[in-house]
C-alpha cells in the first residue's frame, strides 16, 4: 500500500489531483501463474476487474459530493495493476458483475488510462508456447481494443526483467491500428517496480512526463 498506494497518492494530491486508492482482491483474482501446474491461469470470475469497475462506478456516482469532475476520472496501475488498468479501459462495455444499486447505472469507462509497466499482456499468458514465438507475443485476447478506448499513456523501461517492454509495445501497436489515442514512453533504464521512487535513472522523470501528458489531453 506504500510504493503503489500512498506514495502514488501523495504525488498526485501534491499536484492538485484527487486520488482514490483501490485495494482490489488478491491473489488469483486476475491472470496469475500457478506454480504447481506451471501454467498461467485466469479466474472464472474476474474479481480484480469487478473491484476496479465498482470503484469507477462509486467515484463517478459520488463525484459531485467528493468535489471531483465526473468527466476527468482515470485509471492508473503498476505491473499486475497496470494490466488491471488496461482491462478497465478496454472492457468498459460490459460490467463484470450484476448491478447492485444506483451507482452501477453510471458509465464505467475511464476518461484516461496510465498503465505503468503492465503485465500479462501477451498470449504467453494464455500458455502459448514457446513463449518467444510470434504467436505467444501477440496481444492477449482478454484485451479487446477499439477506437473507443480512452487516451492511454504507457510507461515502461526498456530493460524490465519482469514485464518486458514488448508488453507495452504490442498494446501500443494494437491501439494505434484501431485509431485510439495512445502514447508510449520508453526509458533506457529503471528496471521494474520503480513506482514513484527516485533512483537516479531516466525513468525518474516519468511522473513529470505523465503530468505533461495529462495537460496535453485536457485532463489537468
Amino acid at each position: 500500500m506504500g510504493l503503489y498506494g500512498s506514495d502514488v497518492c501523495k504525488w498526485l494530491t501534491d499536484a492538485g489531483i484527487a486520488c482514490v486508492l483501490v485495494k482490489y482482491r488478491v491473489p488469483n483474482t486476475g491472470c496469475n501463474w500457478n506454480a504447481t501446474t506451471k501454467q498461467h491461469e485466469s479466474p472464472a470470475i474476474p474479481m480484480a476487474l469487478q473491484d476496479a469497475q465498482r470503484a469507477m462506478s462509486l467515484v463517478r456516482y459520488n463525484a459531485e459530493d467528493w468535489g471531483i469532475d465526473p468527466n476527468r476520472i482515470g485509471v492508473m496501475g503498476f505491473s499486475a495493476g497496470g494490466n488491471l488498468a488496461v482491462l478497465s479501459s478496454t472492457g468498459f462495455v460490459s460490467r463484470k458483475y450484476a448491478p447492485a444499486d444506483a451507482a452501477d447505472q453510471v458509465s464505467i469507462r475511464p476518461d484516461f488510462a496510465i498503465p505503468v509497466y503492465p503485465g500479462h499482456m501477451t498470449m504467453e499468458h494464455k500458455n502459448r508456447r514457446p513463449k518467444d514465438s510470434p504467436a505467444a507475443r501477440e496481444l492477449n485476447t482478454d484485451i479487446v481494443v477499439s477506437a473507443a478506448v480512452p487516451p492511454t499513456l504507457l510507461i515502461h523501461a526498456k530493460y524490465d526483467p519482469v514485464d518486458p517492454v514488448e508488453y507495452s509495445e504490442v498494446y501500443d501497436k494494437a491501439l494505434r491500428e484501431v485509431g485510439a489515442n495512445v502514447t508510449l514512453i520508453r526509458y533506457e533504464n529503471g528496471g521494474h517496480a520503480f513506482g514513484v521512487c527516485q533512483q537516479g535513472t531516466d525513468s525518474d522523470r516519468w511522473t513529470r512526463d505523465a503530468m505533461r501528458w495529462l495537460g496535453d489531453i485536457g485532463m489537468r
